[in-house]
């Protein structure tokens, strides 16, 4: 688990939902948040799906946010490592990578995925991927992509949909699973997923790491 209890250092911290690459939304939302002077995180899975991953990698780069891995970031890290087995990439693809892949090209390029994976790497894209890790946590918060869970594992963090384990003391804050508005229940978790790719709105928490508690939520609608 990586740990940032000594990043410089602020008590609250923003939370971001599932982007899938819906970046005007993104970038909208991140301007509300910037009020608050805080450090943002991401609970995975900001690729995929939508439009404008590449740039949406490329504004958490630019912005110092930081981010756990989701079940698509690692989807498409095991296509870009293993690309000449066909069964994860078109695992990848089908789930939303095309869409990844497209961001990164005009639409009439004649591209192969050699292509593609050159470019990401070229772009350092890859490696801020690669540097995700499965969870962050910051004094009393626990950020994850899918949630810590009775019995699970390094795969089950980034996806599962079960309820989330409650650690006496900490707040679990994750995504992965869309609702239409934010899932929070004190003292054990919250679900920040809003489903912005599906078109409702991305939203982000404002929290307090000592007590472990939402102090305000933001959002944007999908754009």
């Amino acid at each position: 688990m990586k740990s940032d209890l000594n990043f410089p250092g602020k008590r609250y911290i923003a939370v971001i939902g599932d982007v899938h690459g819906c970046f005007d939304s993104f970038k909208n939302l991140f301007e509300k948040i910037k009020k608050y002077d805080c450090n943002v995180y991401c609970v995975g899975d900001i690729i995929d799906r939508g439009t404008k991953s590449k740039q949406t990698i490329q504004f958490c780069i630019d912005n110092n946010i930081k981010s756990v891995i989701g079940n698509h970031e690692h989807w498409c890290l095991n296509a870009l490592k293993q690309y000449a087995d066909i069964a994860n990439l078109r695992k990848w693809l089908l789930f939303g990578g095309d869409r990844t892949v497209d961001s990164y090209f005009a639409i009439d390029d004649n591209i192969t995925f050699k292509d593609f994976r050159d470019e990401i790497i070229s772009l350092g894209h890859y490696e801020y991927l690669s540097g995700l890790p499965l969870k962050y946590e910051i004094n009393n918060v626990i950020i994850s992509h899918a949630g810590i869970i009775e019995n699970g594992d390094d795969n089950s963090i980034f996806y599962n949909f079960e309820k989330p384990k409650k650690i006496e003391g900490k707040l679990q804050i994750f995504g992965h699973v869309p609702y239409k508005e934010v899932q929070y229940i004190k003292e054990w978790y919250a679900s920040i997923d809003t489903g912005c790719v599906y078109k409702n709105k991305l939203t982000a928490i404002i929290v307090d790491t000592i007590k472990a508690e939402i102090t305000d939520v933001l959002d944007c609608k999908y754009i």
